[in-house]
């Protein structure tokens, strides 16, 4: 008998049982989606094992068996025959019953059936044999949502990425192999939570000064020169940070949280806005700090952007006032808008004296120093690598730079989000997790319990 690689791309169930790849990931979902546990007699069947049944068969000292093949449905794991009570009185288990509502469980297979199974791709495809569902990843309806919130957990947009990064066979099928990798990676409990994939963008930092009122405006400036997801700006009116907007793209996808000129400014496509907060020093408007909180619409990772306006040196006294002025502007800052593990970009005229207090808050500088423009900073917290800096060198603007970074996989659990899933407990209890929960219900609250809120959130400008 030719020996076939039988166990390639199957993946163990929660239970016990293996199926395939493709066919693990549905059966997870039916799960997810309230098939109840157990009920199961036969997912993957060896080789060996159906020529021992096929052997009995022919003897007459067992039931009907197929020939055994290399290519039979339960050798290469895309079948299961559940509890049904055999030829016998039907006395079906409940996972027989979630399966064929919409259908007549207790009969053979019916011409026309349409059985709540189908919709995940699977159907009875033996005719005598009311228990034994086939699976086809081309009926499977419910099967192109669940592939693509695997993929954006793991940071991927395409197939082709994530088989790249695997060492997969790159032709943008989500066959067997690539479904057996995705489970590895977001677990067995319909796709567990687990920590997003490190995020990569483009932030900018930039004093307007005079562009904000000349040609060819700030916003084709940003857009040419910059071209960046999101941006701490000064020096902004609201005329000019409305302007900027629709040059960019248009307000409604262009938010902004703002104090006086000084704004937090992002891709609502890429970005949403879970919170802010914002402190004006000594009342002194325009000087001020605003936080936005932001979280990725690809992955999910969170941080925050605090854009800072210290008060202006010649409004002090002496350099000495000055130093000691936003140095305390800066303190109240950090004081306020900071929050805790979050990672955090800091930017904007933070003052010349920030570096010492800065470092001490566990901060990294990314931008160097700019002759006259001493105070002018971006700073890094941690949780944020930066990959590359590059400053801007304009008459019309005082300094800028966009810096490609990268928002960090955290290491522990407290970020982690679950798609949708059985959780260990809920195995044990025989129960289902969080249900039809997509990622980006998830973003938007649904099953993230929100976003930590510790201030009230206005809708962003």
């Amino acid at each position: 008998m030719p020996k076939a690689n039988e166990t390639e791309y199957l993946v163990t169930l929660p239970g016990g049982g293996r199926l395939r790849g493709d066919a693990a990931a549905s059966y997870l979902r039916m799960r997810a989606d309230g098939m109840p546990a157990g009920g199961v007699d036969v997912f993957y069947r060896s080789l060996a094992k159906q020529a021992e049944l096929y052997r009995l068969y022919l003897a007459g000292k067992g039931n009907l068996a197929a020939k055994p093949s290399r290519h039979a449905p339960h050798v290469r794991g895309m079948a299961m025959d559940l509890s049904t009570g055999g030829k016998g009185p039907y006395k079906p288990s409940e996972a027989h019953k979630w399966l064929t509502k919409g259908g007549n469980g207790k009969l053979q297979p019916q011409p026309g059936e349409k059985l709540r199974a189908h919709a995940y791709g699977w159907r009875r495809t033996v005719p005598s044999e009311r228990w034994h569902f086939g699976y086809s990843r081309a009926g499977d309806t419910e099967r192109a949502a669940d592939l693509r919130a695997r993929l954006l957990m793991l940071g991927f947009e395409m197939v082709e990425d994530f088989q790249r990064e695997q060492g997969l066979k790159i032709d943008g099928e989500d066959g067997p192999a690539t479904w057996q990798a995705l489970l590895a990676m977001t677990g067995m409990g319909g796709a567990a939570a687990m920590p997003p994939a490190a995020l990569k963008f483009r932030f900018g930092h930039s004093g307007l000064g005079d562009l904000a009122g000349g040609a060819p405006g700030p916003g084709a400036w940003l857009s040419t020169q910059l071209d960046c997801s999101v941006y701490a700006l000064t020096g902004v009116s609201e005329s000019v940070r409305n302007a900027i907007r629709d040059a960019l793209g248009g307000q409604d996808r262009w938010k902004v949280y703002p104090i006086g000129t000084t704004t937090v400014l992002w891709n609502a496509d890429k970005w949403l806005h879970s919170g802010r907060a914002d402190v004006t020093f000594a009342h002194a408007e325009p000087a001020g700090a605003v936080r936005a909180q932001l979280t990725s619409r690809s992955n999910g990772r969170s941080l925050d952007v605090i854009a800072v306006q210290a008060r202006a040196a010649d409004g002090f006294a002496t350099p000495g006032h000055a130093a000691a002025g936003q140095q305390g502007d800066l303190t109240m800052a950090l004081d306020t808008l900071r929050r805790a593990k979050v990672p955090t970009i800091l930017a904007g005229d933070v003052g010349a004296a920030a570096p010492s207090m800065l470092t001490e808050r566990g901060f990294t500088r990314a931008s160097a120093e700019v002759a006259g423009q001493a105070g002018r900073q971006v700073w890094l917290s941690q949780g944020i690598a930066m990959r590359t800096a590059t400053p801007f060198e304009d008459p019309a603007v005082l300094a800028a730079w966009r810096l490609h970074l990268t928002l960090s996989r955290p290491k522990g659990t407290a970020d982690q989000r679950a798609i949708r899933g059985v959780s260990d407990g809920d195995r044990a209890l025989g129960g289902v997790g969080c249900g039809r929960c997509r990622l980006i219900d998830s973003l938007r609250g649904a099953c993230w319990g929100g976003f930590g809120q510790a201030d009230a959130m206005p809708p962003p400008w």
